[in-house]
């Protein structure tokens, strides 16, 4: 009981001591200037945090605008790529159908020409009958004048 009771005594006057000494700190002002400077500890501190956190957002940052622009570059040199491939494959077949149409139309172009040359073959052929038949008829004609000229004489 008595070591209780020495305890007890020398815990009140230990706190009484710390009492007096923080009475004298706050009357000497020391308890404030420490709060200060604590809290401009910590202030400074908490700038140095956020400038440090800022520093590896804008990092962080640059290195995604680095990514999504390496990322899209590689998208548009892809379809860039798709669309040139396309587009080689449509004048391909454009050029296919074109080749299609000349043939056609050069064929087209010399059956004509051998029907043209047909027609006028037929033509002089049929003009030359015409001159062979009309030679034929004004032979007979002749013929049928002599007789008709010899008929009235003998009448």
């Amino acid at each position: 009981e008595s070591l209780r009771l020495d305890a007890f005594a020398e815990a009140k006057r230990r706190a009484t001591e710390a009492a007096n000494g923080v009475r004298q700190e706050i009357l000497q002002e020391q308890l404030l200037e420490k709060f200060t400077q604590r809290l401009h500890e910590f202030q400074t501190a908490v700038d140095a945090r956020v400038a440090s956190s800022r520093a590896e957002l804008l990092d962080a940052l640059a290195a995604r605008a680095k990514e999504t622009l390496a990322s899209a570059e590689r998208y548009a040199t892809s379809e860039v790529t798709n669309l040139s491939a396309h587009l080689a494959e449509v004048v391909d077949s454009m050029q296919i159908k074109l080749d299609c149409y000349a043939r056609g139309l050069a064929e087209a172009t010399e059956s004509w020409r051998v029907q043209l040359k047909d027609v006028q073959t037929n033509m002089n052929a049929a003009d030359g009958l015409a001159r062979e038949s009309l030679e034929a008829f004004r032979g007979r004609l002749e013929g049928f004048a002599e007789a008709v000229i010899e008929i009235r004489r003998e009448l």
